[in-house]
This record gives C-alpha cells, structure tokens and sequence, in this order.
C-alpha cells in the first residue's frame, strides 16, 4: 500500500514520532560566510542527553540577496539515518529538518544577526 502525505501531514507525522519518544529539538545558527552562504545545526535532545551525532545535523543553504531568498544545499551527517526514522523516506526527514532550519534562519538573518549582506 502507498500512502502520500502533503506538508502539514508530514510535519505532523514527524512531530508525532519526536514527541511519543520524548525528543526535543533545538536549532542553532552556526556560520556564514557573509555572502552567500549559511549554515544551521540540528540538535536531538532526549532526557537532556545528546541524541545521534553529538554535534548535531548541520544543513546548509546557499543565500541570494538580490531576491533575499535561501536555498537547500544540503546536510551532513545524515539525519534520516536515524532508526527512529527508518519507516520513513528519507526525503521526508531531510525536507522536514531542512524547513525546519531555513525558517530558523530566515528569522535570524532578518533580525540583523547574521553577517550576510542584504539589499
């Protein structure tokens, strides 16, 4: 049987595994390069102990200030790997976290925080 899901099922889906198994996520800002690059990191938290890669799942995006846009290029180490995925498909995940991280950093980067130059 194939079941297709649209975003909001998808996130839904995800924030249900996280939180049945009582798995907190915090993303953080990590860099740039102060044109057109920028980077975030996923961290898993269960019961205040690191989860997966102890240095988190960084993903990054490529930033273009003429149209102020971010753009997914890709993440490392592999967060879909991750057993309590394993049912899911991997680009599920990775689109879930990558959405997660590009708004993260959409508000960063309008708060003036980041180094990247913005017309």
């Amino acid at each position: 049987m194939k079941i297709i899901l649209n975003e909001s099922q998808r996130d839904n889906a995800i924030n249900v595994i996280l939180n049945r198994r009582g798995i907190n996520t915090k993303i953080l800002y990590w860099q740039d390069n102060g044109y057109d690059s920028i980077t975030g990191t996923v961290y898993l938290y269960k019961d205040g102990e690191v989860l997966g890669h102890k240095h988190g799942y960084e993903f990054f995006f490529k930033y273009d200030s003429r149209f102020d846009s971010l753009r997914y290029e890709g993440h490392y180490p592999k967060i879909e790997n991750l057993d309590l995925f394993h049912f899911m498909p991997s680009d599920m995940v990775i689109e879930f976290f990558s959405d997660k991280v590009k708004d993260y950093l959409r508000d960063y980067i309008n708060k003036g925080y980041s180094t990247l130059r913005r017309k």
